[in-house]
């Protein structure tokens, strides 16, 4: 899946590189807003994205999880023929406002089990969501700088961690990996970098 600041999250055929559908996001008003990240859920039933109007929508190709997407319109019968893609709009369901608008929604992930999802925002939030009620957050980790579009929050292969960087303020100071305990969401360590710590990556053998 690719997100672009036109607006749309693209789904691809990874084989052949054939596009296959176009997400379009329901917006509060009319206009285009950027969608800054996507992600799949580990069974690849859902995708969502993050938007800089400051919400996450996520999409059901099943619509067992999280709502039915509304019928696949073909933009036009020539096109649909030659590269068999969808245009999709109406998200199965909406998360308005997730993190504050006009700042990036860096990163999305979710939990192996379909329901945890996690989302770190430019506002200097990390939040944890129960997929079964979107309604609220079930945990807001503040005073996290975010400068950087790409700063990234994750789970640990064995999912007993979450994890996400911090970025240093202009005198070097702030830099941090930072790492929660999933079941209590409790602070277990902060880690100190001599600089902004804009990606991170956690080998699934190596817990």
């Amino acid at each position: 899946a690719t997100c672009s600041e036109d607006g749309t999250v693209r789904l691809w055929d990874a084989g052949s590189v054939v596009q296959k559908a176009v997400l379009r996001p329901q917006m509060a008003r009319p206009g285009r807003v950027a969608a800054s990240t996507c992600s799949f859920s580990s069974d690849g039933a859902i995708v969502a994205a993050g938007l800089m109007d400051g919400g996450i929508q996520l999409w059901s190709r099943s619509g067992t999880r999280i709502g039915q997407c509304a019928p696949s319109v073909s933009p036009s019968p020539q096109i649909a023929e030659k590269q068999r893609w969808t245009y999709m709009a109406r998200p199965g369901q909406l998360v308005r406002p997730a993190h504050e608008p006009t700042t990036d929604i860096t990163s999305i992930r979710f939990s192996q089990d379909g329901r945890t999802m996690l989302s770190r925002g430019g506002d200097e939030t990390l939040k944890v969501w129960d997929l079964r009620n979107l309604k609220q957050p079930v945990k807001v980790f503040d005073d996290l700088p975010c400068v950087y579009s790409t700063t990234q929050c994750l789970l640990s292969p064995d999912e007993q961690l979450i994890m996400t960087g911090t970025s240093a303020d202009r005198q070097g100071k702030g830099g941090a990996l930072v790492c929660y305990d999933k079941s209590s969401l409790d602070l277990v360590r902060r880690m100190p970098f001599p600089s902004s710590v804009t990606a991170i990556h956690w080998h699934a053998k190596l817990n």
